[in-house]
């Protein structure tokens, strides 16, 4: 056996084709959300699409000894994913790497098959196809074609159930020909929350529709600057929400009624804060006089900001804007200084105002 198929075993888990399937972390004994697969090098490579930490489970392995024990080595460029294209059949046009360095930025290598066993450099002349093109051929043509900029990203949508692809090299490496196996298919584009990847969208929308399909491009609520669905905390029922508040539009008050709901199901509610603060809504907090309103709303504004959880509830990370008229800025201070050391976050991570 190799060692990824050691620790696949040892796990429970599941192999297929040419990597294990295993528990992540944290998760059930039935959870399939972190692959392990042998690299080139004499190591193995894990991937998790639903949070775990690589690093903490090769120590794990380690100190099982299903891995050897880690030694000093000069800083070198790594292997942290590979991900393969094929046609329609299923049969491996090429590949792209990632690669880690610990003190450079990741860059990303393609490679194709040499057609003995091997692989030669560059994609030369190769068909460039979408990622995971088969699964969304095979798809439902009524369901959603998720679009993201990376093929991590679009693993990780695929573990939740929903049918993903990008291209290689993401926004630098989008052409026209992408788009015709999107024909007739409604597309949900989630770009990369910074300049490029809205720049992305902007370019390969126009080419999709052309084709035939339906774009629609949603940010997703709460991500961190150059943050993307992999650093998104919310689920496949809060994306599948967006994606039916998308299609519904946003018509003004009085422009719809019962007629326009026949057939169709009420949205679920999207919540801030489940419980306590719904999306694009207003609340209120009411209660007696010297009960602790205004603590508990300053309180809740900070964990929001910081992206940690509220009386034990995890909220969406968002801009927290916290208006005041009745305390003054010494009390502000004393109420804000104990709670960054107690939840063990940088008070830059906060966002506060006081208006007196």
């Amino acid at each position: 056996m190799t060692l990824a198929q050691d620790i696949t075993k040892h796990f429970n888990g599941d192999w297929r084709g040419n990597q294990g399937f295993i528990p992540t972390p944290g998760h059930s004994a039935k959870d399939r959300g972190t692959t392990v697969r042998d690299t080139d090098d004499g190591d193995v490579a894990f991937h998790s699409f639903n949070g775990g930490d690589w690093r903490a489970l090769k120590d794990e392995c380690r100190s099982k000894g299903l891995l050897p024990d880690r030694q000093r080595q000069p800083e070198r460029w790594r292997v942290a994913g590979v991900y393969e294209f094929t046609d329609a059949d299923g049969t491996v046009l090429y590949r792209t790497r990632r690669m880690e360095h610990p003190s450079r930025p990741k860059r990303f290598e393609a490679q194709r098959p040499d057609g003995r066993g091997g692989w030669i450099d560059k994609l030369g002349d190769c068909p460039r196809v979408l990622y995971r093109l088969p699964e969304l051929l095979a798809a439902d043509p009524a369901e959603p074609v998720y679009f993201v900029e990376g093929e991590r990203k679009a693993d990780k949508l695929a573990a939740w159930g929903l049918i993903a692809t990008s291209v290689a090299f993401g926004a630098k490496g989008w052409r026209k020909s992408y788009a015709d196996a999107l024909a007739g298919r409604l597309v949900i584009f989630l770009p990369d929350n910074d300049q490029p990847g809205h720049e992305f969208a902007q370019k390969a929308k126009p080419d999709m529709e052309a084709a035939g399909a339906t774009v629609h491009v949603i940010d997703l609520p709460g991500l961190p600057a150059k943050g993307d669905v992999m650093d998104w905390a919310g689920t496949a029922e809060d994306l599948r929400s967006l994606v039916s508040t998308a299609q519904r539009g946003n018509p003004l008050p009085g422009l719809c009624g019962p007629e326009t709901w026949d057939g169709t199901h009420a949205p679920d509610r999207e919540w801030i804060l489940r419980d306590w603060l719904v999306c694009k809504a207003a609340g209120l907090l009411s209660g007696q006089e010297g009960v602790g309103k205004s603590l508990l709303a300053q309180q809740m504004a900070t964990c929001l900001a910081a992206g940690i959880p509220f009386l034990g509830l995890q909220g969406q990370r968002v801009r927290a804007l916290y208006l005041t008229c009745e305390d003054d800025v010494d009390e502000l201070h004393r109420r804000q200084e104990p709670h960054p050391r107690r939840r063990g976050c940088r008070g830059e991570q906060e966002r506060a105002r006081h208006q007196g």
